[in-house]
């Protein structure tokens, strides 16, 4: 492993849940944004990173341009869908040339017709990155660097995230398995199912209301890292809370922070 690649991890180290905007994450102070990304990348092809990244530029696909020149009324699309169509319809598009719907809405519909090849990507953007269960333990148990000539310089604040990191090991946080127990993601998806209906949040759930169901044995770390799974899969939607007068301090606590889309607080079924 390149040394700069170890400092990204360590970089990682330093925040909750090891999960950081992207801009946050220069492993020096020289690094440049797309050194950075390349980094990202390449430790996420190794499965030590995973990340998410938006779609900043889309262009429509010939099979896209035959749909707009039918009668759309009568396809399985809809009007959302077809604004972002209409929009790269004539050059390369960008999200915000389509006004609604806005944030990770318009990003899960946009990939969804990616993947039904209506449009394809022309350019992305990282925007934030996760150490995984495979990086927590390669830093553990399999790092190793017995390069004598090697010059490694890490700041005390690098070095700090790594010995804060191994305490939470050794005080039982975090171990060599995962500490999801047995529930897996679509356990998880069938208990946000549930408690929808049993609460008639009617798609709107309250991220407080999983976790007072699954905290314990799960971490908060744990049902964040669930739900960015299965957002990521277009199982479900997050969305931010517009109006806190309904709530109380603590369920808006149980929100997820996200830098771009502000506290997620809802969890919605597609």
């Amino acid at each position: 492993m390149e040394v700069i690649e170890l400092k990204f991890l360590l970089k990682l180290l330093g925040f909750e849940g090891y999960r950081a905007p992207i801009s946050n994450l220069q492993p020096n102070s020289k690094t440049k944004a797309p050194e950075r990304d390349r980094i990202c990348r390449n430790l996420g092809d190794r499965g030590y990173v995973d990340y998410r990244e938006d779609i900043t530029k889309f262009k429509i696909e010939p099979t896209g341009k035959q749909l707009l020149e039918v009668d759309t009324s009568q396809l399985p699309i809809t009007t959302e869908e077809l604004k972002i169509l209409q929009a790269c319809a004539k050059q390369t598009a960008k999200p915000g040339d389509v006004k609604k719907p806005t944030g990770e809405r318009k990003q899960s519909i946009i990939r969804n017709l990616i993947e039904r090849g209506l449009i394809g990507v022309v350019e992305t953007q990282l925007k934030e990155a996760w150490l995984t269960e495979e990086g927590k333990q390669y830093l553990l148990q399999e790092y190793e660097d017995d390069r004598t000539s090697a010059n490694i310089t890490l700041s005390a604040k690098l070095l700090t995230n790594y010995l804060r990191f191994m305490r939470q090991v050794m005080g039982g946080t975090v171990d060599g398995t995962t500490s999801t127990s047995e529930l897996s993601d679509e356990d998880i998806l069938q208990t946000i199912r549930n408690l929808d209906r049993e609460l008639g949040t009617q798609n709107y759930l309250p991220i407080y209301q999983l976790r007072h169901k699954l905290q314990p044995p799960l971490s908060r770390d744990d049902v964040d890292n669930a739900l960015y799974r299965l957002q990521r899969e277009n199982k479900i939607e997050l969305s931010a809370l517009q109006d806190e007068s309904d709530y109380t301090k603590e369920q808006i606590d149980a929100a997820i922070y996200n830098e771009f889309s502000g506290n997620l607080f809802f969890i919605m079924l597609t």
